[in-house]
């Protein structure tokens, strides 16, 4: 091709192979001249040379075109040793008509050369962990901590996205890190996350923790400075797995892990199940919905040790009572050893307390179903109950969508007292929304007012819900079926 003097370039840029992508120059890579690639271009000349430009400045050989060098074959040429000089430069070629002196200038590559140690001239500043970690880490600790110790390095001079952190807990390599993007933002840091799983195959570590920084250029820096870190983690007061706790109503008919309306204004008791573990001197504190129960904690006896059997520690409803009521209420046991900085925790027990207040009704219960369709002496007969009796059960208190109503109509052979006639039993689909705010509507079937024929009925109803059971009170109403005085057929 034609050449002409002129800065404008006109060739493809060249390649630096040993380069990274943004023309960062591996340390290994500076202990030889590095090696250049281009392109030769279209109609080479055997006059023309060609020569590298750094910064512009012409550096190295000037070598001229080869008979055998065709358009698209490859060129080499070195940075020399002596450029190799830390800094940012740019790198082209220059072709050169040595019969007219005519040239042109390729397209530039970035270049850079990198030997400075990341934190050079000052020293890496420690490693930066919670408080907790001051005066020794315990397991309780590690545990509020997620199970995840965070440690922090901040920034430093030279620091740079691709610089790789490698931490020491003294002679064992821990977790590390890299710089990425956000890591750049203010305050400059990187975090490192040491797992409980690690700390704890540590044992119990007493020593020197630091770290290294290498950047991606290959330089390494000098050991920060060390912060000394004490690990309790793996001295609990009982060895292995606690079994959960089992809390137990007063009453007789008390359900495990249930303190129902009969047990909510009484003691109740917590079971701790044995473990060879636990020792003479130990404490014992029981924790519902996260608040402590005995006052002072239970201290482990001699007797309890050789009987070796569960225990069994009354838990008094005037701590636990105004903790209130629900479904899902977590207890759980700790074990404190003097002398031991952490805590043994069994896993959570839930249980469910109800009082008598939270009940269907409230204490006292629903109201009693209505019978809404008597005449006016308060009876059902032949024509008001043609197609049967409407009952309406209003909405009660603490009524919930999802209550199930179990009804029951008890026939009597006597307008007062008198013996039991028949029975129809009627149970509800779980409440709607609407239901709760309108109440439920059933009806006596025809069939079963002509059972009862003449007498009296009464009605109730229960209510089963997640707050427990509600009873009604009773509703009567007179009952005569008769036509001409006698009953129906099938009631005779």
């Amino acid at each position: 091709m034609t050449l002409t003097t002129s800065s404008t370039p006109v060739f493809d840029k060249p390649d630096v192979p040993a380069a990274f992508e943004d023309g960062l120059l591996p340390l290994s890579t500076l202990g030889a001249p590095v090696l250049v690639t281009f392109k030769v271009w279209d109609n080479p000349s055997t006059r023309e040379t060609y020569q590298l430009l750094w910064n512009e400045v012409p550096i190295g050989n000037s070598e001229f075109i080869k008979p055998e060098d065709q358009p698209g074959n490859t060129l080499e040429l070195y940075i020399p040793l002596d450029q190799l000089i830390e800094g940012k430069y740019q790198l082209a070629y220059r072709v050169t008509d040595t019969f007219s002196e005519e040239f042109t200038d390729s397209f530039p590559s970035p270049v850079e050369i990198d030997t400075t140690a990341p934190g050079y001239p000052t020293t890496l500043a420690p490693l930066d962990f919670p408080p907790a970690v001051s005066d020794g880490l315990t397991s309780e600790e590690l545990t509020q901590l997620g199970d995840v110790l965070p440690g922090t390095v901040h920034g430093y001079n030279g620091f740079a996205i691709g610089d790789r952190v490698r931490t020491f807990w003294g002679a064992t390599e821990g977790p590390g890190g890299e710089v990425e993007e956000d890591d750049l933002e203010e305050p400059r840091k990187v975090i490192i996350e040491y797992p409980r799983a690690f700390l704890e195959s540590l044992d119990d570590f007493n020593g020197p923790v630091f770290y290294t920084v290498t950047d991606r250029a290959g330089n390494s820096s000098q050991d920060s400075t060390a912060i000394d870190v004490l690990l309790l983690l793996n001295s609990l007061p009982v060895p292995g797995d606690l079994r959960r706790p089992v809390i137990r109503g007063a009453s007789p008919e008390a359900v495990d892990n249930l303190i129902d309306e009969n047990d909510f204004e009484r003691d109740a008791s917590a079971v701790i199940a044995w473990n060879p573990g636990l020792r003479e001197g130990q404490n014992i504190q029981l924790f519902w919905a996260g608040q402590p129960m005995f006052e002072p904690p239970y201290s482990i006896t001699e007797g309890d040790v050789a009987a070796a059997r569960d225990l069994h520690l009354p838990v008094l409803n005037s701590r636990f009572k105004p903790l209130g009521t629900g479904s899902d209420i977590r207890v759980q046991y700790s074990v404190t050893q003097a002398g031991n900085p952490n805590t043994s925790r069994s896993p959570e027990q839930s249980i469910i307390v109800r009082s008598r207040d939270e009940l269907p009704g409230g204490p006292a219960g629903p109201d009693a179903p209505l019978f809404t369709n008597l005449n006016e002496n308060g009876a059902v007969n032949t024509v008001n109950g043609r197609d049967g009796a409407p009952v309406h059960i209003a909405p009660y208190l603490n009524i919930k969508a999802g209550d199930v109503i179990h009804f029951l109509y008890e026939g009597f052979d006597q307008l007062i007292g008198g013996n039991p006639k028949n029975q129809w039993p009627h149970t509800s689909d779980p409440l709607t929304e609407a239901q709760t705010r309108d109440g439920y509507d059933l009806r006596v079937p025809r069939a079963v007012l002509d059972a009862t024929c003449y007498g009296h009925a009464e009605a109730t109803f229960r209510v089963d819900s997640v707050s427990g059971t509600g009873r009604s009170k009773r509703q009567s109403a007179y009952v005569d079926m008769r036509v001409a005085g006698v009953c129906p057929p099938a009631s005779r």
